[in-house]
């Protein structure tokens, strides 16, 4: 599935985004944390990228391989599209990964969780990530034990401002959870019945109630965007 999680460059646009894997012990057992540092300069003028990495949290992991894949493209291959950037890397001894060369775009990253064992829990910026002119951005992400069905649901306002506290309920038949958002606005439905379309119901002090469908093929991601009462 897709993680929609973090496009070459010429000389006159040049922009970083690294990647940090790591354990989360506190969110499960054998949970993991992605970290990184984005930036993006004046597009007149190439310039490197200096690397500033946020702390891990708990032990960082290694041999981690994920793609990074932006929505610019440069044509198609007669079936599919082909993107400026589609990266396919693993992170190094340090669970570290230095991507070079991107544009102004929008980023996902993408991680095989049957593969490697892993679904993305939350991260500290929405996915998919925008990377503007003269951003310099610093993002975690968190990933704990994959299951074969989950919905990672991110919940913002009209202005793209992640939204705490709201109360998030998925629903398919007899099978229904409620999960309230964390500071960056995600929860994290692991383990579901199977691929189908859910019902989610959201509700929040001072926003207008919502409900809306989510379609979950294996690992799953659904951006719901609430409107101030």
């Amino acid at each position: 599935g897709e993680i929609q999680t973090l496009a070459n460059g010429g000389l006159g646009t040049t922009t970083g985004l690294m990647g940090y894997w790591g354990v989360d012990e506190a969110a499960s057992p054998a949970g993991d944390s992605v970290g990184g540092n984005i930036g993006a300069w004046n597009n007149s003028v190439a310039q490197s990228f200096d690397t500033a990495w946020l702390g891990g949290i708990g032990e960082t992991l290694a041999g981690v391989n994920y793609n990074l894949r932006g929505t610019k493209t440069i044509g198609d291959d007669g079936t599919n599209p082909v993107y400026r950037v589609d990266e396919d890397v693993t992170t190094d001894v340090n669970g570290q990964y230095d991507h070079q060369n991107l544009v102004w775009d929008n980023y996902s990253l993408i991680i095989d969780g049957a593969v490697e064992g892993y679904d993305i829990r939350s991260t500290s910026l929405p996915l998919p990530l925008t990377l503007n002119p003269n951003d310099n951005l610093n993002m975690e992400v968190l990933v704990v034990d994959h299951t074969n069905s989950s919905l990672l649901v991110t919940v913002m306002d009209v202005n793209g401002v992640v939204l705490e506290d709201v109360s998030v309920k998925l629903t398919l038949g007899a099978y229904g959870e409620t999960i309230t958002t964390r500071a960056d606005g995600q929860v994290l439905f692991a383990g579901l019945p199977g691929n189908a379309d859910y019902t989610l119901d959201l509700s929040a002090t001072g926003y207008v109630a919502q409900t809306t469908s989510a379609t979950v093929s294996g690992t799953s991601f659904s951006t719901v965007t609430m409107v101030a009462s």
